[in-house]
């Protein structure tokens, strides 16, 4: 272990793939990850702590996203003790910001499309991530091509796409699980 400088803290990330504990859902992940930044924030003395440093997404030798909810939850708690939250990246040294948007929920639907389109569009993205298994890797796609096509993704089933897209980046998550071959 490295030494850590005086006065700051270590807290552990929330690395649900490691766990000892099966989570049922990425909430109740959240949930226990936070209880335990609380426990420690108690423990050190609430007025002690002037703020929370943190890498949003994390890992040298692989991604630890955090559970849906972590970040926000952490954010609520930090404003509960007055603690400053600090969230740094690797990449801010890069001059290069980044959005999550983690509103694929299974099957993508065209609303959630939509949702993506719109945080692309209202924060001037440059290109697009898609980080996880079929369905958020086939949204990054869909969200990508309708920043250049006019009209609805469910215009476009069946279609070819002819207009240039932004970049996409598509990071596969799983290894072959076996969900392709249900009975669709």
């Amino acid at each position: 272990m490295e030494p850590g400088i005086s006065g700051f803290v270590k807290f552990f990330d929330p690395y649900v793939y490691r766990e000892k504990i099966k989570f049922a859902s990425e909430e109740e992940a959240a949930d226990y990850y936070v209880d335990k930044l609380r426990e420690q924030i108690i423990y050190e003395g609430a007025d002690s702590v002037a703020a929370i440093v943190m890498e949003t997404i994390t890992g040298s030798n692989g991604i630890i996203i955090p559970p849906k909810g972590y970040l926000k939850v952490v954010r609520k708690i930090c404003d509960e003790f007055g603690i400053v939250m600090i969230c740094d990246e690797v990449m801010a040294a890069c001059n290069i910001s980044y959005i999550i948007f983690d509103g694929i929920t299974g099957e993508p639907m065209d609303t959630m499309i939509e949702e993506g389109i719109k945080i692309y569009t209202d924060n001037s993205c440059d290109f697009c991530i898609g980080i996880g298994g079929g369905s958020p890797l086939d949204s990054a796609k869909a969200i990508a091509a309708m920043i250049t096509n006019t009209g609805k993704i469910a215009d476009y089933n069946g279609k070819m796409i002819t207009k240039k897209v932004p970049p996409i980046v598509a990071i596969p998550t799983t290894a072959g699980t076996g969900s392709a071959s249900c009975h669709y």
